[in-house]
């Protein structure tokens, strides 16, 4: 297994990718994976937990919001707001490179690290991940500690992972090629954004895909599938392959690897890998 990158201070680079699904009606949010347990609908603790969930999607897919998007569905929001307060955010340039971090406040304004008022008027804005932030993590740590502060989700102290150069070239992830895994850990990635194929002939799901961008998918090719009718009928499954296409997902007999992990932004690419690794824990 390879361990996740500590190093806190490379910046992102500029390539991002088309938006992804609208953060707020994601499949992270709308179809939660069959381990979860919901809270009672219409709770304060599940309006809540929907909020958390729906921030920590929006940060793990690079989902961007204009300064106008921002105060309306975030500050405005109550329940939205009281969970972003736990977080750090970022402004982004044109190109996607961080400007500065704040936090928001419970007036409505922002202030950055120093305490100081904050703008929120930018181009773009965006939960901040770990890859933004650099240096400043354990600055913004404290500032959260100073306040009391727990956050969410794990943010600030997210692991990193990167592609290996020879994988930033290739159209698969072959570390993962091969390996047995718990079929309840993969049904478990559906809370990450993944989602199952449609059945093939025999009521298989014969992989999982996860979308990435406007028109990629990164695919997890399973050997023997995942029953419909009982998902835990086969209680390991073994990986056939990880593969990045821009093609539409068909049967494993139909392999679609096509596009080089190498067109993934940084925190796409670590976020993939995260979930990925969490299957071999």
């Amino acid at each position: 297994m390879h361990d996740p990158v500590t190093d806190r201070h490379a910046a992102p680079g500029s390539h991002v990718l088309a938006s992804s699904p609208v953060w707020a009606v994601s499949a992270i949010t709308s179809a939660p994976g069959p381990n979860s347990v919901p809270n009672e609908p219409g709770t304060p603790n599940d309006e809540s937990a929907r909020a958390t969930t729906e921030l920590e999607a929006a940060m793990a897919s690079a989902h961007i919001w204009s300064a106008k998007e921002f105060r309306t569905e975030i500050l405005a929001d109550p329940v939205r707001h009281a969970v972003a307060r736990r977080l750090v955010w970022v402004r982004l340039d044109r190109r996607g490179r961080p400007t500065g971090s704040f936090r928001p406040c419970p007036d409505g304004g922002a202030h950055d690290l120093r305490g100081l008022p904050a703008s929120v008027d930018g181009p773009r804005i965006a939960v901040a991940h770990p890859l933004h932030l650099g240096a400043d993590i354990p600055h913004w740590a404290r500032n959260l500690a100073a306040d009391g502060l727990t956050q969410p989700f794990d943010q600030l102290h997210r692991a990193i992972y990167r592609l290996a150069p020879d994988e930033a070239e290739s159209t698969a992830l072959a570390r993962f090629a091969d390996r047995m895994v718990a079929t309840a850990a993969l049904l478990r990635l559906e809370d990450s954004g993944w989602r199952r194929s449609a059945p093939a002939d025999g009521g298989m799901h014969d992989y999982l895909f996860r979308p990435v961008g406007a028109d990629l998918q990164v695919l997890i090719v399973l050997d023997d599938g995942i029953d419909a009718t009982d998902p835990l009928l086969i209680p390991e499954q073994v990986l056939a392959a990880v593969e990045l296409t821009a093609r539409p997902a068909r049967s494993w007999m139909h392999r679609c690897g096509d596009t080089r992990f190498a067109v993934l932004d940084p925190i796409t690419a670590s976020e993939i890998l995260r979930d990925l690794e969490t299957l071999l824990d």
